[in-house]
């Protein structure tokens, strides 16, 4: 900071002229309000003196070029605003040149101080003085509540007029104003026009204060009583009446934790107290009510009775509904002091209402949609509030658990995991929650009943494919902290399943989960213990292990024909490191069959000698040539010539038909390529499917696109085809059309153009247990339609 005083002098000015330089890089004022680049001048000469005062605000665009002149009359002193620049509130605004103010002991006479930027404008006019009968008069005319918007932290819309009066500084005080607020809007929500008036009783000696607003044509909230400055302990008396008040304006107060507000509240509150620290009583009734879990992303509609007192907000008789019309039961209380601090005491109970609608996106521990029934608390501080929960899972549910990896996907549906251990990830989502404010911290402990009405995948790799999924019972408990902390409890086993097997990106087959498999975790998500059994089912011929290997024997039709055979997989240990063996298993192999020359093969006795022969690494040779190859390969031979090709063609197929598929979920496309060489195309095998109507109608093509003798290049393209329409909902009525080719080796022997069959049918379904149940079903259709009387039923099934 620099301050100079000298007198200098001029040759048209007196000889002498005081001086005054003040300069200062940044002020000491409050952050908020920083400073910088301050410079103050003033220049005394006899009775006048002119000063100048310049500065910018630290971190905005505001700043301040003020001149202005003092003039020291015979009785009195006058101050004028020169014109001057001022930015304030990233708007420029100027000064009323027709301004001045004169000062005269206590009495100040300010007129025309005005400040203005388009048709905005703030008005200062009137007097302070101890004579009652002078007033000064603050008046706002067309002051848009935009300006705001760049110190407010929410976005504000609006505009301000109206005018306060006051009299009486000295003695006799006296106030009174008249405001509104037309349009008046926070965060685009609509609150309505704003009016309020206050008035100085010097009867009683207090403020009478009356303050309402209207939205659209309706009174939806009026305050009305006073205020008493004499009452120390507690001035304000204003009774509250709201009308349809809408809950929208409460969401800033609770960002973070809750959001999508919305409904109406009706009835009476009595606001005693302090303005600085209010005290509200009373209950009103909220209608068509809407919230939203931020941590959870489930989105109820409420209604119920909101009553307050002093300290606490109370739900009484709430009552939840789901997007899906599942309902909850609600009672509990927001604790707070002043409005500020707030912890939540809540109960409820639910039936098949959705507990969870996340995305991998929302959560990284662990994310899908959750229905189920059971009780429900969420107590503590709202910014570290613990969920507690005991449900049992219900029809819809579908939850995913990612173990390890970390990938970039553009599909909402798969997560984006890392181990906690990632200190990267720890301070992304550090900085993350700093900049979006978020609450410090929610605790879930959740105690999960779960059935197979639930679906549920636990992603080992993504990118891979490396999945488990199915459906089973299990008793889990999961305690999760959104700070980082997850913890999971429990045994799940699976009714059915089934199990991605990936090697290295080239092996990718889908195992059958064994029923009683079952997956046990203590404590450490990742630290589950496995304990599955699963088998991958494959055609194939035992040609290539029976010890008869002649030529003749080979070529049988009998000996070449295929057989269906289990690989068995069996993991055990940890779930990220567990031990693998496989088996291979052919249950109902035929004894004995007969070759084309006569001879007897013992095929069911060849099997079980073959595998007592194999040592653990001729088993896994087998195996890898009956998942990739799709065929035995000899003992301790394991050729692959001509059949590398076969499982390259397999393994493009596959990762063609997948990723097709993900174009549409209506879409499914299977494409089989028999073999990478020049005859691919005649064997290239396509079939496609589209549903449309919400699946009730499905159009399939399927076929190849060879050169199939005299057939037009139209109908090969067109290929086989069939259109199934369901008649009703459930599917029990179908109506089926088709057209298919009949090929068989005499036509094309004779080069006669293959048969075309095209047809429809008229397909109903009905599943019943025996011949007496679907009779029964019929009686009691024919019952409905003729309108039968209970009395009369009940003497059908006496005669039965």
């Amino acid at each position: 900071m620099r301050l100079i005083f000298q007198d200098r002098k001029y040759a048209t000015a007196p000889p002498y002229l005081p001086y005054f330089l003040s300069n200062r890089n940044a002020s000491s004022f409050p952050k908020k309000f920083a400073t910088r680049d301050l410079f103050a001048e003033a220049v005394w000469n006899k009775d006048h003196i002119d000063l100048g005062l310049d500065f910018d605000q630290e971190g905005t665009t505001n700043y301040v070029r003020l001149q202005s002149e003092i003039d020291f009359l015979a009785d009195s002193t006058k101050i004028k605003i020169l014109p001057s620049r001022l930015n304030i509130l990233e708007e420029s605004w100027q000064i009323n040149t027709q301004n001045y103010t004169l000062v005269k002991g206590n009495e100040w006479q300010i007129h025309n101080l005005k400040l203005f930027h388009n048709n905005e404008s703030v008005l200062v006019n009137g007097a302070i003085s101890k004579d009652s009968s002078e007033a000064l008069v603050l008046s706002l005319s067309g002051l848009n509540l935009q300006i705001l918007n760049s110190i407010s932290p929410s976005a504000l819309g609006g505009i301000i007029d109206g005018f306060v009066e006051v009299k009486g500084l000295y003695n006799d005080f006296a106030l009174q104003n008249n405001l509104t607020i037309k349009n008046l809007e926070v965060d685009k929500f609509l609150v309505g026009d704003v009016t309020g008036t206050t008035l100085w009783d010097h009867e009683t000696s207090q403020f009478l204060i009356d303050f309402y607003i209207d939205r659209q044509s309706m009174r939806t909230l009026n305050l009305s009583g006073s205020y008493n400055p004499s009452n120390k302990k507690s001035p304000l008396f204003i009774n509250a009446t709201l009308e349809e008040t809408h809950l929208k304006i409460i969401e800033p107060f609770l960002k973070g934790i809750f959001s999508k507000i919305e409904g109406t509240l009706t009835g009476k509150y009595q606001i005693t107290g302090k303005f600085a620290q209010p005290l509200i009583e009373g209950e009103g009734k909220i209608v068509n009510g809407q919230i939203m879990i931020d941590y959870l992303k489930t989105l109820y509609t409420f209604d119920g009775t909101l009553a307050m007192t002093p300290t606490k907000i109370i739900f009484n008789d709430f009552t939840l509904y789901d997007p899906f019309k599942n309902k909850g039961v609600l009672d509990g209380y927001l604790t707070h002091r002043n409005y500020a601090r707030f912890r939540i005491n809540l109960d409820a109970s639910f039936t098949n209402l959705q507990l969870l609608n996340t995305t991998s996106k929302d959560n990284s521990l662990f994310y899908g949609q959750a229905y189920g029934s059971g009780n429900l608390n969420m107590l503590g501080p709202l910014n570290n509030m613990k969920i507690s929960a005991t449900a049992r899972t219900s029809k819809n549910t579908r939850i995913f658990i990612p173990i390890s990896g970390s990938e970039s996907v553009e599909k909402s549906e798969f997560i984006n995991f890392v181990h906690f251990s990632d200190t990267i990830q720890i301070a992304d989502k550090k900085e993350s929650l700093a900049k979006n404010n978020e609450p410090s911290g929610i605790i879930l402990d959740l105690n999960l009943d779960i059935t197979p009405d639930a679906y549920t995948e636990i992603i080992f790799d993504i990118k891979a494919g490396d999945i488990i999924r199915g459906y089973g019972y299990g008793d889990i408990k999961l305690q999760i902290d959104t700070k980082g902390e997850f913890n999971m409890f429990g045994l799940y086993e699976f009714e059915q399943g089934y199990y991605n097997f990936t090697l290295y990106d080239i092996i990718n087959k889908e195992f059958s989960i064994t029923k009683g498999s079952r997956i046990s975790w203590y404590g450490d998500p990742y630290g589950g213990v496995l304990d599955l059994h699963a088998s991958y089912r494959q055609m194939a011929s035992l040609g290539p292990i029976l010890p008869d290997q002649s030529e003749e024997t080979q070529t049988s039709s009998q000996v070449r024909r295929k057989y269906p055979v289990e690989v068995l997989l069996e993991l055990d240990g940890p779930m990220l490191s567990p031990q693998i063996a496989f088996d291979i298993d052919a249950k109902n192999l035929p004894d004995n069959i007969t070759a084309d020359n006569g001879n007897s093969v013992q095929l069911n006795f060849a099997f079980k000698a073959f595998k007592a022969k194999l040592d653990e690494q001729e088993l896994k040779r087998q195996v890898f040539s009956l998942i990739i190859l799709r065929r035995f390969s000899p003992p301790d031979a394991f050729s692959t010539s001509g059949s590398i090709s076969n499982s390259v063609s397999e393994l493009l197929s596959n990762q063609l038909s997948y990723w097709l598929t993900q174009v549409d979920q209506n879409l499914e496309i299977d494409l089989d390529i028999g073999a990478m060489d020049q005859e691919a195309f005649n064997t290239f095998q396509l079939r496609l499917s589209y549903s449309f109507l919400n699946g009730r109608l499905r159009v399939t093509r399927d076929g190849t696109f060879g050169n199939q003798t005299n057939q037009s290049d139209v109908a090969n393209m067109i290929g086989d085809w069939t259109i199934d329409y369901m008649l009703t909902p459930d599917g029990k009525f179908k109506v089926k059309m088709y057209s298919r080719s009949n090929f068989n080796q005499l036509t094309n022997t004779l080069g006669t153009q293959a048969s075309v069959t095209t047809g429809v049918s008229l397909l109903h379904t009905q599943s019943f247990n025996n011949v007496k149940d679907l009779l029964r079903i019929t009686r009691d259709r024919r019952r409905k339609q003729l309108n039968l009387t209970p009395d009369t039923q009940m003497q059908d099934d006496e005669t039965e």
